[in-house]
């Protein structure tokens, strides 16, 4: 004979008892628990370019510092790969006549692309700060190192130290 129809579905049945719980996944590697590495460099001597040449900005003074340090007077080295911001602030002026300033990066001795700034000096004996950052890469730290180099055709253009003051005290 022929086959019936389908009946009607059943009630569902009660939900089964909850599985065991699986094992603890593996511990995560450890966040970053301190700041990165970290400089702060100084100069207390007024800098004028060197032979009418492109000259690395030097440095004799330091305060805290972290896996950054300078050699040779002017090289900025670091003791890990990765990225860093060198920032400065240089207060410069021409005592003579107003001139022009260029600063720029240089990276293991070679002039880095679309580095240069120019800052110009249009009154005598006026101060000006030029202050700004160059976003870095360091892959060797064995070799790579960075310098600011600045530039100027002036004679009396300097990038000035100015020692405190008293009367009032100024640092």
């Amino acid at each position: 004979g022929e086959t019936g129809a389908t009946g009607a579905s059943g009630s569902t049945g009660a939900t089964g008892a909850t599985g065991a719980t699986g094992a603890p996944g593996a511990t995560g590697a450890p966040g970053v628990t301190t700041v990165g590495d970290f400089a702060s460099f100084t100069s207390d001597q007024t800098q004028r370019v060197i032979s009418n040449a492109p000259t690395a900005v030097t440095y004799n003074g330091a305060g805290s510092a972290q896996g950054i340090t300078v050699t040779n007077g002017s090289r900025i080295t670091f003791s890990k790969a990765g990225q860093y911001n060198i920032a400065f602030s240089f207060q410069v002026m021409d005592t003579a006549k107003a001139s022009s300033i260029d600063i720029w990066i240089r990276r293991g001795g070679v002039d880095v692309p679309l580095t240069n700034t120019t800052l110009y000096l249009d009154r005598y004996n006026s101060r000006y700060v030029a202050a700004w950052n160059f976003f870095v890469d360091v892959t060797n730290p064995a070799t790579d190192y960075y310098q600011i180099m600045w530039y100027t055709s002036s004679t009396s253009a300097q990038l000035q130290y100015v020692p405190a003051q008293t009367n009032p005290d100024v640092p």
